[in-house]
């Protein structure tokens, strides 16, 4: 084929064109050296990509190798594979933080506010890069002295939206960015869905500050709820106007203002501390009615003897620290075994 064309290239031309140079290639023939070709560059491009990344400091990372987040390899379906560009911690635990690209003002605030109160907490803010809450709430972090992780819908040397480049290059200094995807891989909608899944796996808790009633925060809010984990939705003036919060709303979602009061440094030094000494007693009688079977509210609060307020308290400290989760119909269970509560 060589001998009859001066070089790969101007075979690729013709094949591509269908001129009738090829006539000497007879049916199938054509459609299988097209294919192999396309193969073949495409591998070659893919070589290439992998080669920019390393040396821009991205690293891939296989499930099992030192550096891959923990409790992305504890998820339902973790990935085999994901690039990593910058410094996000293998253990610790992260909090999701998600919500429209268009945004009211009050949003805004309250985004980079949720960032900087995560991050305060020592804890690392995740989110997918988007605009509106999720940059808000991204910049939230490192603004405070803290880490922020964003997880792309496309490859890691893709920087979408182009509007939030500056964010990702400060995101890579102050956390870093994470994808599933070949490194120049173009944002697409079906990957848009599949990155939430990574946010919500390497979360412990997700927070929503405003969603539409069809949208990738309400989807990530669905699939968190699925998973057990805490979810938490604003019920700040404003909030109304967003679909998506009412029904978390109506579907029994934490309010965001409990979050928020667990997480003051004060309050969470004292717990931590109160844990660690002696344990919670009530925690434990809690735990000890869960484990053989999943309760509803109300049978708890019967068997425990609490009143609302302090068993509300006490439920969310679990799912919290992931030792139970909440499923439909307000019902409750115990892990089999505690995740990321020390033993």
């Amino acid at each position: 084929m060589l001998a009859r064309h001066d070089s790969l290239d101007q075979l690729r031309t013709e094949l591509e064109s269908g001129t009738e140079a090829l006539t000497w290639l007879r049916g199938e023939s054509v459609a299988t050296l097209r294919a192999a070709l396309v193969d073949a560059s495409l591998y070659a491009r893919a070589l290439r990509e992998t080669e920019i990344a390393r040396q821009k400091g991205a690293r891939l990372l296989r499930r099992g190798d030192e550096g891959f987040p923990e409790t992305l390899a504890r998820a339902v379906k973790p990935p085999e594979l994901v690039w990593l560009w910058g410094h996000t911690p293998p253990t610790g635990e992260m909090i999701a933080i998600v919500g429209a690209r268009r945004s009211d003002e009050a949003g805004l605030r309250l985004a980079h506010q949720l960032g900087a109160d995560v991050a305060e907490s020592g804890r690392v803010v995740v989110s997918g890069g988007a605009l509106g809450i999720e940059n808000a709430a991204h910049r939230g972090a490192p603004d405070a002295g803290g880490l922020t992780t964003s997880c792309l819908g496309s490859g890691i040397l893709v920087d979408y939206p182009k509007q939030n480049r500056g964010l990702f290059a400060r995101t890579r200094q102050q956390g870093g960015t994470l994808s599933e995807y070949s490194p120049g891989a173009a944002p697409h909608a079906r990957r848009f869905p599949e990155r939430n899944r990574l946010i919500v796996a390497l979360a412990s808790a997700v927070l929503i500050v405003r969603a539409a009633e069809r949208s990738g925060a309400l989807i990530t809010a669905r699939l968190a709820l699925e998973q057990g984990k805490a979810v938490f939705v604003a019920t700040d003036e404003g909030h109304e106007r967003f679909a998506g919060n009412r029904l978390l709303v109506e579907a029994g979602a934490h309010s965001l203002s409990e979050f928020q009061r667990r997480i003051q440094p004060s309050n969470g030094r004292k717990a931590k501390e109160e844990a660690s000494r002696t344990g919670n007693p009530l925690d434990q009688k809690i735990l000890d009615l869960l484990k053989s079977s999943p309760l509803y509210y109300d049978e708890i609060r019967e068997r425990t003897g609490l009143r609302d307020g302090l068993l509300c308290e006490r439920l969310l400290e679990l799912e919290l620290q992931q030792r139970i989760s909440r499923l439909c119909g307000n019902r409750y269970r115990a892990y089999p075994e505690p995740i990321g509560h020390p033993r």
